[in-house]
């Protein structure tokens, strides 16, 4: 390439990274802001607003007045005593089901005021979400700037994303943290990728399977080990404040709830098998044993150009965590609508970043995959109520069928 054509090539990057700017800063105005909003304070008469957050609140708080965190919810819901227990209505069941590891922070976060520690907790998921879109752009290198355009629209018109702000849910936070771990894995001798996948794992423990991925695609032993002293000094310092048997019910109280519901909220496929309880944690299971069965076969076949990749700087293998995100949500008994922000990053990285896929049918394959993810759902309707579930599994028969050699996402020179 000439100097005159690499000029002429790089004042067409610039011209549409400053067109997708524009476009996005006239729809964050008009449109994005207004309805994060209105998502924001949405409430009905039985869900307060954020009811998810509530959860972790109510646990923090509870706790600290010396009440079991995983027990069955109090009845009559209020939230303006300080003195007394946050109650739920009889008929919810929602309960709180996560590791006891991070119960501390939640009882710090339950002194804050509710309308405040809600809108401080909305703020952290969006740090910690930019944060591994910041990472991404940063190793993306020559295509930095497709990179940043299709992160800042994807992320605006994800409709998963205006519900995770609706409900207060920790998945940004979790995703952020897990995502930033993988992009920074091979650098700093991985100390970063172990410390923000415990701390993920520590929050949830979905990102478990990021990291077997990456033990499995890499066949890196000492990521695991490291993962695992961390974790394991985390729970220890947990417990000069939680007593032991709280894992023990955080144990028993995820085993209970992790069962399929029908409707349109959950969009894993597994929401078709509610009516058998024992097919979906089976199912699940096989399924994940299927992707790490093919992601040790990938690793094993890419190996050489994988390790070229480590070298030069770049991202690790974004279609080994792609399809580890999507398998995760579409097979486990429960994958709520707003979990897919775990997309995000990974589909701007795979449409316009250095390991993109090629060719016109591979990119608009994933462009139709990430608009239906991004889609809102219906309540009802055979399809309508599916889209996102839809899209996630249209993403992934394109990245199966990538690892199989029919599409093409090799890296190619800028």
């Amino acid at each position: 390439m000439t100097v005159t054509e690499s000029n002429s090539h790089q004042r067409r990057r610039y011209l549409w990274f400053g067109v997708c700017l524009a476009v996005f800063a006239l729809l964050f105005a008009g449109f994005w802001l207004p309805h994060e909003e209105r998502f924001f304070h949405y409430a009905t008469r039985s869900h307060g607003e954020n009811w998810d957050f509530r959860v972790y609140y109510a646990a923090g708080h509870n706790w600290a007045l010396g009440l079991d965190p995983y027990a069955s919810q109090y009845e009559a819901p209020t939230v303006r005593s300080a003195a007394k227990p946050i109650r739920f209505p009889r008929q919810e069941t929602i309960r709180f089901i996560y590791p006891p590891t991070l119960l501390p922070a939640y009882r710090w976060l339950a002194h804050i005021p509710y309308r405040k520690a809600r809108s401080d907790w909305r703020d952290l998921n969006f740090i910690l979400l930019a944060a591994a879109g910041i990472v991404a752009v940063v190793l993306e290198r020559s295509r930095r700037l497709e990179v940043s355009a299709a992160l800042l629209l994807a992320g605006m018109v994800s409709f998963p994303l205006l519900y995770h702000v609706r409900q207060g849910n920790i998945d940004m936070i979790v995703a952020g943290l897990a995502t930033c771990g993988f992009l920074l894995y091979g650098r700093l001798r991985s100390w970063p990728t172990a410390f923000l996948l415990a701390l993920a794992i520590a929050a949830k423990l979905t990102p478990l399977l990021i990291l077997a991925a990456l033990v499995i695609y890499y066949r890196d032993w000492r990521i695991l080990l490291k993962t695992a002293a961390l974790l394991a000094v985390m729970v220890a310092v947990s417990l000069l404040f939680v007593p032991l048997r709280y894992y023990r019910e955080a144990a028993r109280v995820l085993f209970v709830r992790s069962q399929s519901m029908p409707g349109a909220v959950n969009q894993s496929a597994m929401r078709f098998l509610h009516t058998v309880p024992w097919a979906p944690r089976y199912l699940s299971l096989i399924a994940f044993a299927c992707l790490f069965v093919g992601l040790y076969r990938l690793g094993r076949r890419a190996d050489a150009s994988t390790k070229a990749l480590r070298r030069s700087g770049e991202a690790p293998d974004i279609r080994m965590f792609a399809l580890t995100v999507l398998v995760m949500l579409l097979f486990t008994p429960l994958a709520w609508v707003w979990t897919y922000v775990w997309v995000i990053v990974p589909m701007a990285m795979l449409l316009v970043g250095r390991q993109r896929l090629h060719g016109t049918t591979g990119r608009l394959i994933l462009l139709s995959a990430v608009a239906l993810m991004s889609a809102p759902i219906a309540r009802h309707g055979a399809v309508l109520d599916s889209l996102t579930m839809i899209g996630g599994a249209i993403a992934l028969v394109a990245l199966v069928l990538c690892c199989l050699g029919v599409l093409d996402s090799e890296p190619r020179p800028a």
